[in-house]
């Protein structure tokens, strides 16, 4: 099993740089058993030691955040597809990275989240 990450970075406005990685599995060769996953930087924040990166996630058009924590020689990572938006996908991803929210409380704010998007509809 190979994995090959394709990062191509893309400048916005008032010098935000977002970083678009694709994650493909194959056997090889790309065909109908390759899957992509797409992930979007948001922001990085550094508290205690403790780096947290934030992406927005898209896969087959279903969007999801990934909460990526980095300290000393250890790496965690918590993830979650929950909207066909990606609109609300990078709306609630900045949100995280605004707040610093770690994996600890994550799946927690983002049930919150969805639970309050599917009232206001």
């Amino acid at each position: 099993m190979r994995f090959f990450f394709l990062l191509k970075y893309t400048k916005l406005l008032y010098n935000l740089t977002w970083v678009k990685i694709t994650l493909i599995e194959n056997n090889g060769a790309l065909g109908e058993n390759t899957m992509m996953i797409e992930k979007y930087y948001i922001g990085k924040n550094e508290i205690n030691g403790i780096n947290r990166c934030y992406y927005v996630l898209s896969k087959n058009d279903f969007y999801g955040i990934e909460i990526i924590e980095e300290s000393d020689n250890k790496m965690l990572s918590a993830s979650e597809y929950f909207t066909q938006s990606y609109e609300s996908a990078v709306k609630l991803a900045k949100l995280l990275y605004k707040g610093c929210v770690t994996l600890v409380t994550f799946i927690d704010i983002l049930d919150d989240y969805v639970s309050v998007e599917q009232c206001a509809i």
